[in-house]
């Protein structure tokens, strides 16, 4: 059993903004660990706001937020936000001094980084300075270079705080091995609430009721943030190509981002504004999954991606990047295409599937017994419990 020490934690978080699939994942192990009797402390890089921090809050815990450019004062808890926004950026010159004066006032016995970068790299350093005895770097996504800035904050950033820290997890094989290399790791499985996310015919007719879908149209559609990252241009240009081969195609994307205004106008530009849908985020993913009849994603890279479990429990078929990684394979719903690959021929390949994939709502029955599903997966307060 881990001692009482041990089970004081502090996670070091970019934000726990409801959209994002890290937050998702970190919230589903954190109602284990409070129920396991932790105790968890929160320091997050943005004030963005969130409702999950007043469930952070009610069981006593403290959510930090790092000094913000336009704010003079410090906070911990008074002047949060709880509704989502996206307002400040962290204060480089103040934030030092206040992350080690949360961890050397916070008697922790484990320092959990969530995030990557700068931050991550002071919270491991004073971690380590501090005599914290676990002091744990999660990988969330493998290493991508794609310019050279990318490759310094590698080299410097995360080479650092992997020799700063002396616990490793990640969130897939591939995540692992591309961030600690020769380190042993363990996997922590990203998990969903089959309680929320699953299918439904009445969601599905309600929402497309809603968004003027008819019932003869077909939908394709994603769930990510318009970002780098996820390839949107590229998925764009994949519908495009699907569109010339099928009239009744429609596309449905759930989701915000700093390529939201660009993402739009490139779609405009294509002409296909009035069958693509900007939908934001949403609250009713089961009816917005419920809803498609196929889901694409070209990611660039992955940790996991906790959207293809979510697609998978609803019984969804997928065509992913083939950089997505396998451990997210629960399924034969789960199709990979080679990013090498031009649009027209992902396109090709996603318009002629004609498998009949039967009953959707079976799907998340698998989902649970691979232990995807947070009630019954308690990876994370096992793994502490591991420690001492």
């Amino acid at each position: 059993m881990v001692n009482e020490l041990n089970k004081r934690i502090l996670f070091i978080i970019g934000n726990l903004r409801v959209s994002n699939g890290v937050t998702s994942v970190i919230m589903n192990h954190y109602d284990k660990l409070i129920k396991a009797g932790y105790k968890v402390d929160f320091c997050a890089m943005y004030n963005w706001g969130s409702i999950y921090i007043k469930t952070v809050l009610d069981n006593g815990g403290k959510f930090y937020i790092l000094p913000q450019e336009d704010v003079k004062d410090e906070v911990e808890t008074s002047g949060i936000r709880i509704e989502e926004d996206r307002s400040g950026k962290p204060d480089k010159k103040r934030a030092y001094e206040f992350v080690k004066k949360i961890i050397e006032n916070g008697n922790y016995g484990i320092v959990h980084i969530h995030i990557i970068g700068y931050y991550a790299l002071i919270a491991s350093q004073i971690a380590k300075k501090c005599n914290v005895p676990i002091r744990i770097f999660h990988s969330h996504n493998p290493i991508h270079i794609h310019n050279l800035h990318s490759l310094l904050f590698t080299l410097f950033y995360n080479v650092q705080c992997v020799h700063n820290c002396n616990r490793y997890l990640a969130c897939s094989n591939l995540a692992g091995k591309s961030m600690f290399r020769h380190r042993k790791f363990n996997v922590i499985r990203n998990t969903i609430d089959t309680n929320s996310i699953y299918y439904s015919e009445q969601k599905r007719n309600e929402l497309r009721k809603e968004l003027s879908i008819r019932e003869n149209d077909f939908v394709y559609g994603t769930v990510c943030r318009q970002t780098y990252q996820k390839n949107p241009y590229f998925l764009i240009d994949v519908f495009e190509q699907i569109a010339l081969r099928k009239e009744n195609a429609k596309f449905v994307w759930a989701g915000t981002g700093e390529l939201e205004t660009e993402i739009k106008q490139y779609a405009e530009s294509k002409k296909l504004g009035f069958r693509i849908q900007f939908i934001g985020n949403r609250d009713d993913m089961a009816g917005v999954y419920s809803m498609m009849d196929c889901f694409i994603l070209p990611s660039h890279y992955e940790g996991l991606g906790i959207v293809f479990i979510e697609a998978q429990a609803c019984g969804v078929p997928i065509y992913a990047s083939d950089v997505v990684p396998k451990d997210v394979m629960l399924t034969h719903l789960m199709h990979y295409v080679s990013l090498k690959k031009p649009a027209s021929e992902w396109a090709e390949i996603i318009a002629t599937d004609h498998i009949n994939y039967g009953n959707r709502s079976a799907y998340k029955t698998t989902i649970i017994d691979k232990k995807y599903d947070k009630a019954n997966n308690n990876d994370l307060v096992e793994y502490y419990e591991s420690l001492v």
